[in-house]
């Protein structure tokens, strides 16, 4: 069912530039052309000399009425959402639990079409709803196919962290024991006790809070600025991103890494930092 417009609505268009696919970009509508085309006027994106907002003609098949504005409290894993980047919005699905911060919650949102994993504000992700025959669907969930993933006694994981300020950071550690309720005993690697017996840290957890150890790949001789990164800090590794070209002092690679979640950049010879994968329904990506 096609939808016609009036000068001065609401729309927003999806973008068919290579890159862009599968994207949507606000405007108004700010002519109806007599061939079933509008002349729209974008929000947020500008002309080529950015003097003015972008005006562009474009078919009635790449237009929509804005969507339904929801208001929800959290997200869920695997949610379906819109992410707004690059003054546009963009499908992904939630893969990580809210994250709190100095700046606000954040959660990790997957893009498919790209294979990479971005952390956005809460602000900025909205619920997915799809435009189908003049009608607006909601779509809650977009599970994918899950790889079920058993451990055993010796298997050596990382750890997932849940304790404030060192959310979303990972522990390396020994499965001890494989206990009968699906729980996992974890002996941490790094981590030692808090009575000063100087025994390694040991502690009962849920699958869901383990994966394998990432692929062991050799790292680039020279990371890339804004490459997304784990640098090894406090005995576990965080999620980062480059911030600085290689810095040699003593015959030592340098690197400054960014932490969004904290708003904080801090050097670390290059052998301590890794390439980031994301552990991602039972299979590893990039």
């Amino acid at each position: 069912m096609m939808h016609d417009y009036d000068i001065g609505d609401k729309v927003e268009v999806c973008s068919e530039e290579e890159g862009f696919e599968g994207s949507y970009f606000e405007a108004t509508v700010v002519a109806c052309i007599e061939n079933g085309e509008y002349a729209v006027r974008y929000t947020n994106l500008l002309s080529d000399d950015e003097s003015a907002p972008l005006i562009e003609i474009v078919k009635a098949n790449e237009v929509r009425p804005l969507p339904p504005c929801v208001n929800p409290q959290d997200f869920n894993f695997y949610q379906k959402v819109d992410a707004f980047d690059n003054d546009g919005w963009w499908i992904g699905l939630i893969i990580s639990e809210k994250i709190a911060t100095q700046n606000g919650y954040y959660y990790g949102v997957y893009f498919q079409n790209t294979n990479e994993t971005i952390h956005f504000r809460f602000d900025q992700i909205r619920v997915h709803h799809e435009w189908v025959d003049g009608e607006w669907i909601l779509e809650e969930s977009m599970r994918p196919p899950m790889k079920k993933v058993d451990y055993k006694e010796g298997d050596k994981v990382e750890v997932c962290s849940k304790e404030e300020g060192f959310i979303g950071s990972y522990y390396e550690g020994t499965i001890v024991s494989c206990l009968e309720n699906g729980k996992y005993v974890v002996c941490y690697k790094n981590l030692i006790e808090d009575d000063n017996s100087g025994r390694y840290l040991k502690e009962t957890l849920y699958p869901k809070e383990l994966r394998p150890l990432p692929p062991r790949v050799r790292n680039p001789t020279n990371f890339k600025r804004n490459q997304k990164v784990d640098a090894f800090d406090n005995d576990g590794w965080w999620l980062g991103v480059i911030a600085s070209e290689k810095m040699v002092q003593q015959k030592i690679d340098y690197y400054k890494v960014y932490f969004p979640n904290c708003n904080e950049s801090i050097y670390y010879p290059s052998h301590r930092i890794r390439l980031h994968h994301q552990w991602f329904a039972g299979h590893w990506i990039k």
